[in-house]
């Protein structure tokens, strides 16, 4: 639940300039692989988060608009 709550922080911070935030219901609602993942202890390493199937969820909302190509979580 640790990673979780980091990225929740995450994402409320990195839009707050947008005044958007997400519940955590949000969030395991619209990306269940990307958390499901977290949750079950995989430990996630995409050096393309556009082909990996726990990061794919998370394209068009979040890696794209903030240009995120890689990720270690």
């Amino acid at each position: 639940m640790k990673y979780i709550a980091i990225l929740f922080f995450t994402i409320v911070l990195t839009n707050f300039s947008n005044a958007k935030t997400m519940s955590m219901v949000d969030l395991l609602t619209d990306y269940p692989a990307y958390f499901n993942a977290l949750i079950q202890g995989v430990s996630i390493r995409a050096d393309d988060v556009f082909t990996n199937p726990n990061t794919a969820e998370l394209i068009e909302s979040y890696f794209k608009p903030y240009q995120v190509k890689s990720l270690l979580d």
